[in-house]
């Protein structure tokens, strides 16, 4: 399986055509989320949304039953589907004819709706025109609300009838206006139009839904009959709830302050024109029937992962993803880590392995874009522990693994940890109570972060204990790859040999994130501190000279969106130089591809992400590209190949910034 899953990352990085064709994309989403994002109170509107998603998801059965009775008084059959299977039973008896046209739907797709209906003997087409270009390409969506994102233009042309002209001749407009008409005749034949639903409205009994083409009002117009698919996680209490959706959406989707159209239907069409006699189907649907499919949510609800179904679909979430943005719709097919995920509940671990569940970085950008800060990357590593405990691994992880056990460390043997100290002029006080911490990666990889940042709390007279050879693994990456009985075993060794200080200083964000998240309650109860070097220069900054080189910085995911440490190495590069900050920057900061374990299972994939950051520190002409972490910078000067220097904050300090 782990050969499978490899073949499709290196088939999908090797289809430069569509990756170029998704940046230019993905740039332009960007582009317009950075505008609205100032004039936007973003972070009012999430915690409205989120906060709306946990009370309607806590009162779900109730919330059903509402709308199931308002739904059926308004005129709509209504079924409860536990799976896709019974929703294809339903279908079977609804859809006349073999004709079907249908809209954009994730809840579709979930089911495999087209392929399945195809299979039932119908003609399925798409109305989207997104999803028809995929359709006619016979390839997959790659993105929730922009599904052919990854197909070029030039492709996309000898996709549709032409009429006999020649694709170089024909301008967009064109194309779009070939694609209508053909879409357009297929709308005017069929029977019956299936759309999914952004929300169902408990009080009222409405379908809402969202789009920008206009492709769902004739479908939902045009024939005879409406069918609704959607998940019970999309009911909500009222219309006001269903609008604050559509609106949330169109921003964190697509950077638009609202979508195109934004539908509530009642259900069929009526008249009372003729002697208040009422008539279902006078321009609209005779008939609207709606599916509400559990498929395994209403397990999820209970579980540990429900915040999954906060999701309203906008996409967001793989708008800034990195690895997204390098293999595209392989990764959770088009969801990111949150698509992987909600794979592995609703089909199966295996799927959701193979689905990309240990590509995610768990730089926490998807957490940052999600109107509902859903905590994917914690998701993942639960999910990460359930496919362990399968027999579903990487093997490098297991390699990590074993290492780890059997050494102490990731690396190689335990007492090579401290060799290079021995040539270095550097003082440890044994009795301090404030430890340096060094962790692995500094320890056997970089070890010029740790020499230069123990000669600089030197030169500060700021005193340390070093614990040498004995210093012990932080198990952080044990805990990120899945293997979290091996991590608290690690645990309990490491909090049995740190007990002893008050102060704990740290250089590798990895371990700063690992101590903060997993090993908090015993440094509370303990009363001991744990701080990344960065947060204590700011208090020695007299002792740091101005400097006139240009240099850029890039947040490590782990200091930055993690820990939300971001002022105190600004305070004092501005000191020392003049900082130019890279497009992407602060909670926005693009990772390097090195954290989760996608360094050692897919280097390939953490080289092209490693590439894309370092183009973004070359566009700001800087001297020096600063970074705070071991991993990206070994990860940087592993793949740098152009003039930027690349070097941590403590040795720039050190070498040119001490008075």
């Amino acid at each position: 399986m782990e050969k499978e899953l490899h073949k499709k990352v290196i088939e999908s990085l090797n289809d430069i055509e569509g990756k170029v064709a998704r940046q230019k994309a993905l740039q332009f989403i960007r582009d317009k989320q950075e505008v609205l994002k100032d004039n936007s109170d973003l972070m009012h509107l999430k915690f409205t949304l989120k906060s709306l998603e946990k009370k309607n998801l806590f009162n779900w059965k109730k919330l059903i039953a509402s709308s199931v009775n308002n739904l059926k008084a308004n005129g709509c059959y209504v079924y409860f589907a536990q799976d896709g299977k019974k929703a294809f039973n339903y279908l079977k008896k609804i859809i006349p004819g073999n004709l079907v046209v249908k809209s954009k739907t994730n809840t579709g797709k979930e089911i495999n709706l087209v392929k399945n209906l195809e299979r039932m003997g119908f003609e399925v087409i798409e109305t989207d025109l997104g999803d028809r270009i995929v359709q006619l390409d016979g390839s997959e969506p790659s993105h929730p609300l922009v599904p052919a994102l990854h197909i070029p233009r030039s492709r996309i042309i000898t996709l549709f009838d032409t009429e006999g002209k020649s694709s170089e001749d024909l301008t967009a407009r064109e194309i779009v206006d070939l694609a209508r008409e053909q879409i357009r005749s297929k709308i005017l034949e069929s029977e019956v139009g299936i759309t999914g639903a952004n929300a169902l409205t408990a009080d009222e009994g409405l379908i809402c839904l969202i789009e920008n083409e206009g492709n769902q009002r004739l479908i939902t117009s045009l024939p005879k009959k409406h069918v609704v698919i959607t998940g019970i996680d999309k009911i909500v209490e009222n219309i006001s709830e269903a609008t604050l959706i559509a609106k949330v959406a169109a921003l964190f989707g697509l950077g638009e302050k609202t979508a195109g159209y934004i539908s509530f239907l009642k259900g069929p069409s009526r008249t009372g024109d003729l002697g208040f006699e009422i008539i279902e189907g006078m321009h609209g649907p005779e008939e609207v029937h709606v599916i509400i499919l559990d498929n395994k949510r209403s397990d999820i609800l209970e579980s540990s992962y429900s915040e999954i179904l906060f999701c309203i679909s906008c996409g967001g979430c793989v708008n800034y993803c990195p690895v997204y943005e390098q293999v595209g719709g392989i990764f959770g097919s088009g969801g990111g880590g949150r698509g992987a995920v909600f794979i592995g509940l609703t089909r199966g671990l295996r799927d959701g392995y193979l689905a990309g569940l240990d590509l995610c970085t768990e730089c926490g950008e998807c957490v940052q874009s999600c109107p509902t800060s859903i905590d994917v990357p914690n998701l993942i590593i639960k999910m990460r522990k359930e496919a362990r405990e399968k027999k579903l691994t990487i093997k490098h992880h297991d390699d990590i693994r074993n290492q780890i056990i059997n050494e102490g460390n990731p690396f190689d043997k335990k007492d090579l940890r401290s060799q290079w100290f021995k040539k270095q002029k550097i003082h440890v006080d044994q009795d301090a109570k404030r430890l340096f911490y060094v962790g692995c990666m500094a320890s056997y990889k970089i070890p010029d972060q740790a020499i230069h940042a123990m000669k600089l709390m030197n030169k500060l007279n700021i005193s340390f204990n070093y614990l040498f050879n004995e210093e012990p693994c932080c198990g952080g990456i044990l805990k990120r790859t899945g293997y979290v009985p091996e991590f608290e075993n690690q645990k309990a060794k490491v909090r049995d040999i740190l007990k002893q200080y008050s102060e704990i200083i740290v250089i590798c964000p990895g371990c700063y994130s690992t101590f903060h998240s997993f090993y908090n309650d015993f440094f509370e109860i303990k009363g001991i501190r744990v701080k990344h070097l960065t947060e204590i220069l700011p208090q020695y900054i007299q002792h740091f000279e101005h400097g006139k080189e240009t240099l850029t910085y890039h947040d490590p995911c782990h200091l930055g969106r993690h820990g939300r440490v971001y002022d105190s190495p600004r305070q004092v590069l501005n000191k020392v130089g003049n900082l130019v900050e890279m497009r992407f920057n602060k909670e926005r900061s693009y990772c390097c591809g090195a954290g989760g374990g996608c360094v050692s299972a897919f280097p390939e994939v953490t080289k092209q992400i490693c590439k894309t950051r370092l183009s973004q520190a070359h566009e700001t002409n800087a001297n020096y590209l600063i970074n705070t972490c071991p991993f990206c910078e070994y990860n940087f000067k592993e793949t740098n190949s152009s003039r930027i220097k690349i070097t941590s904050l403590q040795k720039y300090l050190s070498t040119k910034c001490l008075k």
